[in-house]
């Protein structure tokens, strides 16, 4: 038909810098069928739109959409609908699917669009800790041990109203802000209920800048400021030519992610490593000269004679002597291994995990490890000669 101008196919680029995280989008947005009035403009549209996601966490998903929007019979708004299918690997190794429904609608000044987010997937177990060499604390060898945690789907609704500012026509093309609410939840993790507001301003059909801010008790607060770019240029309706018929080929809003509640089934705590011929807690006694008198024998608060140490004794001890201060203070007293499987280690040597002597749970301890590297070695004599 002479003089139809149709909506026509264009991509997006988007570009969000955030205070919690970054993010980078794509979009593709194609008219698949266009219904025309008796003037050859456009009335009703069917879309198809796909993106991907990335941000600085690992985080990607795709979104996958089909369209529809009309103008009403007054021609003086627009309204539409939407479904998606969304795929999401987040960055604890989970793969997540959702469908996505939303409905819109516009008017030259107002305009009110609404999400529900059904998750398809169950939740994904994942590790929180990999589990660290084992270390010395206290009169114990402890190990943290790999930790376990639940990412779980939820489903959820976002509502947001916004406004055509009609001041700044000069400047941009259009100028927006929206104010809204979400919530997201599942039966075993928790709600996820906030507010967010934003603000778009096209600058011309082809470049628009923002800014975003949300806010939940979950997540906290989060900032963004981006930029959008269309291309091939002059392939968006504009508004200010257009005005409501560019609403026509807007790019739906909705929730950029398919979210997710994390839940600790597991906890990598601190754990003290047993002595393999026992079952008990293994103890460490340390001597170090320097310490002030009264010590208990703890890395933090040594003994400062060998003969404490030796006093305190008991079958299957290890008993670490540091250099000090390098001389043969405290150290005149000989020592006496005189309990079962007792240890004696100078600071001269590496004091090593073993695994044949030392037992911890799974995966949580390296065989080998050091846990305190060799110096130098403490002078320890025999005064008395015995």
């Amino acid at each position: 038909m002479a003089g139809e101008e149709p909506l026509r196919p264009r991509l997006e680029g988007n570009a969000r810098l955030g205070t919690e995280r970054s993010i980078g989008m794509t979009e593709a947005w194609v008219p698949v069928w266009q219904g025309m009035d008796g003037s050859g403009q456009p009335e009703r549209v069917v879309y198809g739109d796909l993106r991907f996601m990335a941000d600085d966490q690992e985080n990607q998903e795709g979104n996958l959409g089909l369209g529809y929007r009309s103008l009403t019979p007054s021609n003086d708004a627009v309204w539409g609908v939407h479904g998606w299918f969304d795929r999401r690997m987040s960055d604890n190794g989970g793969k997540f699917n959702q469908i996505t429904i939303g409905g819109e609608w516009f008017s030259p000044k107002y305009e009110l669009r609404g999400n529900i987010y059904a998750p398809l997937s169950d939740a994904h177990e994942f590790i929180t800790d990999s589990g660290r060499d084992p270390y010395l604390a206290g009169s114990q060898i402890l190990v943290d041990p790999v930790g376990r945690a639940v990412e779980q789907p939820l489903k959820g609704i976002d509502l947001e109203l916004g406004y055509t500012i009609p001041a700044f026509t000069d400047t941009f093309d259009s100028i927006r802000v929206y104010g809204g609410g979400y919530r997201f939840w599942a039966d075993d993790a928790q709600d996820v209920t906030g507010w967010r507001t934003r603000i778009a301003a096209d600058i011309t059909s082809d470049f628009q800048i923002g800014a975003r801010f949300q806010k939940d008790d979950e997540r906290g607060s989060q900032s963004f400021l981006e930029a959008t770019i269309r291309f091939p240029f002059g392939m968006k309706s504009s508004f200010k030519e257009k005005g409501i018929r560019a609403r026509l080929d807007e790019s739906p809003e909705r929730d950029i992610d398919i979210v997710t509640g994390n839940e600790v089934t597991t906890p990598g705590d601190s754990t003290p490593v047993v002595n393999a011929e026992t079952g008990t807690v293994q103890r460490v006694l340390y001597v170090d000269n320097t310490a002030a008198g009264g010590g208990a024998g703890t890395l933090e608060n040594p003994y400062n004679t060998i003969l404490a140490a030796e006093t305190a004794l008991q079958p299957y001890d290890i008993v670490y002597i540091a250099r000090g201060d390098g001389t043969t203070t405290g150290y005149t007293t000989g020592f006496l291994l005189n309990q079962t499987g007792a240890r004696l280690i100078g600071s001269g040597d590496d004091f090593i995990y073993d695994n044949g002597f030392f037992n911890a749970p799974a995966g949580s301890a390296s065989n080998g490890a050091v846990l305190r590297a060799a110096t130098s070695a403490p002078k320890v004599t025999n005064v008395a000669g015995g």
